[in-house]
């Protein structure tokens, strides 16, 4: 596994490459500006930039829970994700954990040969609960700067069923998509109507006047993780809360 580290440090963010079994020994500093930069080993990171228009999707974050939840239909529907990603060549982007449907998900999309970058704290990295198989792991500063460097990552993002870490997510990922900090899709994956009560709190919010009808209409819902995956194929950016209608 190749294992990212960074942490803050003001306007700059400074990077090393470790070994993850040897987590203090790092072998390469690399110190990254507000750009997109290509630095050795083939490694391309972005600090500091929009996101733009998305135009075709390469890699998708996932949100779930760090529980398996009281159904199993739950853990079914995080492998059937990650299976899928894997099947559609897509980088799943994740927050890095080995537990709860975390794992599952990852786990599925390498099982089926698929390409997965994690992302998290040090401080979760140190209760030795980061996933020890990834294809990358990067390692940032706290919990903020991993829900950053996940939205940078990503072309699109899907929330599986998870906690109040998993719904903080998904809200911060709606609120940049409005501000036009994000434009690719959101998509929840429905599983026993996990998401109906925050869909229907969502579309009164519009029905109240607070957000834009468009919004709600650019969020997708659907049961199963390819019929969002197909929806997301043809999506358009909804514009941003300030444009007209």
């Amino acid at each position: 596994m190749k294992a990212l580290c960074g942490r803050g440090a003001g306007p700059r963010e400074h990077w090393a490459r470790f070994d993850h079994k040897k987590k203090y020994k790092y072998s390469r500093l690399l110190c990254l500006i507000s750009q997109t930069r290509h630095v050795p080993n083939g490694l391309k990171v972005v600090v500091g930039a929009q996101i733009p228009m998305l135009e075709s999707m390469q890699s998708v974050a996932v949100y779930c829970g760090s529980a398996t939840g009281n159904s199993p239909a739950y853990t079914q529907a995080a492998q059937e994700l990650g299976t899928e990603l894997a099947r559609r060549g897509l980088t799943l982007v994740y927050g890095g954990g080995n537990i709860g449907l975390m794992r599952e998900v990852a786990e599925a999309c390498l099982a089926a040969g698929g390409t997965v970058t994690g992302v998290m704290p040090q401080s979760l990295v140190d209760l030795e609960i980061s996933h020890p198989g990834l294809t990358t792991l990067e390692v940032v500063g706290s919990m903020a700067e991993r829900k950053t460097r996940m939205e940078q990552l990503a072309d699109a993002y899907i929330c599986l069923p998870g906690g109040v870490g998993t719904l903080e997510e998904l809200t911060e990922v709606l609120t940049l998509q409005q501000l036009g900090h994000l434009r690719g899709p959101v998509g929840l994956v429905n599983t026993e109507d996990f998401w109906r009560p925050f869909h229907a709190m969502y579309a009164a919010m519009a029905e109240s006047g607070f957000i834009l009808p468009r919004f709600v209409d650019a969020l997708v819902m659907e049961e199963k993780p390819q019929d969002i995956l197909d929806k997301f194929s043809s999506w358009s950016y909804p514009g941003t809360k300030w444009d007209n209608d």
